[in-house]
């Protein structure tokens, strides 16, 4: 799955750019991708939806902001087939309920679809407060 989240994501890369590129052996790379096995501040979660596998999250401890978090959305894909059912903005409110702390939600400034999804995840969280802070072009 984590082949065809980076290829939806290739859509928002530029040309010229090193983003969306694929490796000369045909796959997308994710460098820190093992480390979700090993590593006790990364979690690999699988979503699904009557049984059968709709995507999957990634969250870690990485500030994007350098402001210091206590839980980060490295990654979050639904499969296309589930996509505007509600279940990635059902999944999304659960996984931020269920971890105390503050969250951050890097979102590329470029990827708008996401950037609508999470507003609309952090709007509706009641008892929440959040601050959408712009990135440097870089994080």
């Amino acid at each position: 799955m984590l082949q065809l989240y980076l290829h939806d994501f290739s859509e928002f890369a530029k040309v010229g750019e090193p983003y969306g590129e694929i490796g000369n052996d045909g796959t997308f790379q994710y460098e820190h991708f093992d480390s979700y096995w090993n590593e006790a501040e990364r979690e690999a979660l699988l979503l699904r939806v009557n049984g059968h596998i709709a995507g999957f999250v990634l969250v870690n401890q990485w500030s994007a902001s350098s402001l210091g978090t206590d839980n980060s959305m490295a990654e979050f894909f639904v499969l296309r087939k589930y996509r505007r059912s509600g279940i990635g903005k059902l999944v999304a409110s659960k996984i931020i309920r269920q971890r105390s702390g503050k969250w951050e939600i890097p979102v590329a400034d470029y990827n708008q679809p996401a950037l609508a999804f999470w507003r609309s995840v952090v709007s509706s969280l009641e008892h929440y407060s959040h601050e959408e802070i712009p990135g440097d072009g870089r994080r």
